[in-house]
């Protein structure tokens, strides 16, 4: 296993080298014993890796030279970072946990540059890629386990729409995609409007927080006019 990520990440890292050099911190969710963000930290010692499991996985993780490990549960919260990482995470799960896990990585990033990477099987149109032959098997076995399944793109828009994630890019490598996948953050969308829909668009945020007792997360993606997200 240890063998396979590393060859992996060195397929995946070779195929994102731009994206990479633009993290200065990375989480990877599920990453077990951090083999794979220390790969990461490895081909790009300047960032800041932190490897994120279930506690008792992370008790029994090695150390790793640019690596912190931290436990905890995903659809609870995940660590803050410039960037969080999945990889061949979501297709285990249904749509409702896929995008709960989504929105807790959208509240772990930063505002000014964040964005998530997953590393997951995506399903062509036509059904002639890697994975489509074997996509009836994978799919019963996930089932059996958690519920989840392979997906292809449109699906996949879906989930990441649902999770606070309307803009994406996927990048195909030899075995897994890449779906680079970015928030559309509140300031983004306020500067798009005139000031009278930016005090109307403020008022409404006013309305939902005392709502909620000042607490929540408000979602944005639905303020964009349709000529406006596809310019974004």
């Amino acid at each position: 296993m240890a063998c396979t990520t590393k060859c992996m990440m060195q397929a995946i890292a070779d195929a994102y080298k731009d994206g990479f050099e633009r993290v200065g911190s990375l989480v990877d969710v599920g990453g077990r014993t951090g083999s794979a963000v220390a790969e990461i930290v490895r081909l790009y010692p300047h960032i800041k890796g932190i490897n994120f499991d279930r506690p008792h996985v992370i008790a029994a993780a090695p150390a790793h030279g640019g690596v912190s490990h931290v436990g905890g549960d995903m659809f609870e919260a995940i660590p803050t970072a410039d960037a969080v990482s999945m990889k061949g995470i979501l297709h285990d799960w249904n749509d409702e946990d896929r995008v709960r896990i989504l929105k807790n990585c959208r509240k772990a990033l930063s505002e000014k540059n964040g964005m998530v990477i997953v590393a997951d099987i995506v399903l062509r149109p036509d059904g002639d890629g890697l994975f489509d032959e074997a996509r009836i098997g994978l799919d019963l076995m996930m089932m059996a386990q958690t519920g989840g399944k392979e997906r292809s793109e449109p699906e996949w828009k879906k989930i990441m729409e649902k999770g606070g994630f309307p803009r994406y890019n996927i990048i195909r490598t030899a075995s897994l995609s890449i779906i680079e996948a970015f928030p559309l953050w509140l300031s983004y969308v306020l500067r798009l409007r005139s000031q009278k829909d930016f005090i109307k668009i403020l008022r409404n945020c006013s309305i939902a927080l005392r709502n909620k007792d000042g607490k929540g997360i408000i979602e944005a993606a639905f303020l964009l006019r349709p000529e406006q997200s596809a310019a974004v």
